[in-house]
């Protein structure tokens, strides 16, 4: 393992994990990780394309984007895959976990102790977002009332509405973080 990388910006106190993979998935999370930042970080996920390692480009860019936001985080690195061991101590200080998608630290064995949240993250993918994979989370956030009532049958549902878009719809947005798209 390479030591010490895993570090990052960490919260001391953090329970609750967002799990990312790719930098707009922070986006999907952002709002929702704002309310509980005093007891959550993320954790970047190198690993659940393991033994391929993610293209180098993506952790610079997850970093930077988390940093930009003061967020915290821990990086998990795809080398904590050989050990099933090794994943446990990296994932012993949360009781919940909250992802996109079912894979990497959330297929972890040593999970049936914590709470594990899905969060969609688009509209419009129903192969995604009704994935039978999804009764494996003890939480779903559905965005309206078909989903809650397909997600339900599978896993328990909750809707919460599209918190990715909270800034826009609250007036919060920041417009320079737009300027240079």
């Amino acid at each position: 393992m390479k030591p010490e990388s895993h570090k990052g910006n960490q919260n001391p106190n953090a329970k609750i994990a967002f799990v990312i993979y790719y930098p707009f998935q922070f986006y999907v999370y952002k709002s929702v990780y704002e309310k509980l930042a005093d007891k959550a970080e993320f954790i970047i996920d190198l690993g659940p394309f393991y033994p391929r390692p993610q293209t180098p480009d993506v952790l610079p860019a997850i970093v930077a984007l988390l940093e930009r936001h003061n967020a915290n985080y821990r990086i998990l690195h795809d080398d904590y895959y050989v050990s099933n061991l090794a994943l446990e101590r990296f994932l012993l200080r949360y009781d919940t976990l909250v992802s996109v998608w079912s894979r990497g630290c959330i297929l972890a064995a040593s999970n049936v102790q914590r709470l594990l949240v899905n969060m969609p993250y688009g509209a419009g993918k129903e192969l995604t977002t009704l994935n039978l994979t999804k009764a494996r989370f003890d939480l779903i956030l559905a965005y309206g009332e078909n989903d809650h009532a397909l997600l339900s049958d599978i896993s328990h549902s909750v809707i919460v509405g599209n918190p990715k878009f909270d800034e826009w719809f609250s007036g919060t947005l920041d417009d320079t973080s737009i300027e240079p798209i």
